[in-house]
């Protein structure tokens, strides 16, 4: 348990508990205290990231996922795409005119 509440960024046991709780992980009691497995844990954990990259990535979103989980997304970039880069576009001729002859 002290490890989850790390990960969680709590200090207190409580609310670790409460964390599991509300994230449907099951709390598991031994001789030695009280665990959670950590399959369980990591899906909940990263089930908010999971459902974000359904949305937005649609199939890929498993290697999407997999690219994030390995801090390695710069990989999802394709080498042939193009930055646009958003200008200022006129609206008069006299406008027009002037941007033109600093755009030589």
């Amino acid at each position: 348990m002290n490890e989850l509440i790390s990960k969680i960024n709590k200090k207190d046991i409580r609310s670790g508990i409460t964390w599991c709780s509300t994230n449907d992980v099951d709390i598991y009691k031994d001789r030695t205290g009280k665990y959670v497995l950590e399959s369980e844990f990591n899906l909940a954990y990263d089930l908010p990231t999971i459902k974000r990259y359904q949305e937005k990535y649609r199939d890929n979103w498993e290697e999407m996922y997999e690219l994030a989980k390995s801090d390695t997304l710069y990989k999802s970039i394709s080498k042939t795409s193009t930055i646009s880069h958003k200008r200022y576009k006129t609206k008069g001729k006299g406008s027009s005119d002037f941007l033109k002859k600093y755009n030589k």
